[in-house]
């Protein structure tokens, strides 16, 4: 059972939050076991247990946070319950996991099965604007989402994947699987309609290609970039329709404010000016966002939303203690990335955190996901690194 978590792990990555709550759940249970009964396999790597750590400081100041807070009615077990995937896994996978070419070669098949299967989701979304609500189906929005709630979710996983597919697919230009993997993608990217996460894949695609692609795969890139583009400015299509409403038509100007997310940070801004340090705890309540947004002038405002920056979003729930405890767990997870020496890893992170200044990114489950996917991979790779030494 041991041999077949990471691709457990990955076959949960496309369903939805339920689905991979089972699958975390189910692989948290058997590695738990696992460790117990058998014998460490490799010996962790320093970062990764200082990570567990800092992470683990972290959710305890998150609960004591919410605890203090005047208004905090949160169920904060569902909070912590939310992280302990994030926490444990990584810290397990070294102790239980052996890898070996044969588990690498069947995870990798499987990520590329879904991302082809992602693509297959996305075109039909796109076309027809399905989408399941709970264990229905809805039509009439056509941006892909995948099976997850919303396109966003999507997109932040898209961008996590894309860089690490994209360098396979450069080791095996001439393999179907890995091109159409590549293809499932793109198409994805397209059809979630999100900006930022395209822009994102586009700036990843550019530092990949120019820092490991031989000469003719950057050919092959620049072509594909060209014709992508071209077809981007000179089509009547969603993506060019969404760019040019963001400039100059309706597309999120709602307030006085340039964009509508400014008004996010400055209503949210408000509730960091309440409680700076110490924060107002997790959860945030719909009559707290009232107060904020009245407090800008705009209290019959329709998107009374959290902040839509990771950042900022920490600052309001566990304060300013929070937000440096998480931006120390997040150097760590940094500093992993550079003892692997992994220019895709590298650039998975930096196009998340870039793009969790205009999205919670680690307040979203299915995004959370993704990110303990990479750090259970790169925990594993430290291992195996040191053993090698």
């Amino acid at each position: 059972m041991i041999e077949k978590i990471p691709q457990l792990l990955l076959f949960g990555l496309p369903l939805a939050v339920a689905g991979q709550n089972i699958v975390a759940t189910i692989c948290l249970v058997v590695m738990s076991v696992a460790a117990l009964r058998t014998p460490k396999l490799s010996r962790y790597a320093t970062s990764v247990y200082y990570a567990g750590i800092a992470l683990a400081i972290f959710l305890a100041w998150a609960s004591l946070a919410t605890m203090l807070a005047p208004d905090h009615g949160a169920q904060i077990a569902e909070y912590l319950i939310g992280y302990l995937p994030l926490l444990l896994l990584p810290l397990l996978a070294p102790l239980v996991i052996a890898t070996s070419q044969n588990t690498l070669n069947k995870s990798t098949s499987m990520l590329f099965g879904v991302s082809v299967c992602w693509g297959i989701v996305s075109f039909s979304q796109g076309l027809y604007g399905w989408h399941l609500a709970g264990t229905t189906m809805e039509f009439g929005f056509k941006r892909a989402q995948g099976l997850y709630s919303h396109p966003l979710s999507f997109a932040y996983v898209l961008i996590l994947v894309w860089p690490i597919v994209l360098t396979l697919w450069k080791n095996d230009r001439r393999s179907y699987l890995r091109t159409a993997a590549v293809v499932g993608i793109l198409v994805s990217l397209w059809t979630s309609e999100s900006r930022v996460a395209q822009v994102i894949a586009l700036a990843q695609a550019i530092v990949i290609g120019a820092m490991l692609f031989d000469a003719r795969a950057k050919k092959i890139l620049i072509v594909a970039m060209v014709v992508v583009a071209g077809f981007t400015a000179f089509t009547d299509n969603s993506v060019r329709r969404k760019f040019l409403n963001t400039t100059s038509g309706p597309e999120d100007h709602h307030t006085q404010y340039a964009d509508d997310r400014l008004a996010f940070w400055a209503a949210n801004w408000e509730l960091v000016k309440d409680r700076p340090v110490l924060g107002n705890g997790v959860h945030i309540s719909e009559s707290m966002l009232d107060i904020a947004y009245a407090k800008i002038g705009l209290a019959q405002f329709h998107k009374k939303y959290m902040s839509h920056n990771t950042y900022l979003q920490f600052w309001v729930e566990t304060g300013a203690v929070g937000l440096l405890i998480v931006l120390f767990w997040l150097a760590i997870c940094l500093w992993q990335v550079v003892q692997l020496r992994s220019i895709p890893l590298g650039a998975a992170w930096a196009g998340l955190l870039i793009g969790g200044f205009s999205q919670n990114v680690f307040q979203d489950s299915v995004v959370r996901y993704g990110i303990m996917l990479v750090l259970i991979y790169q925990s594993l790779a430290l291992a195996n690194l040191q053993t090698s030494k």
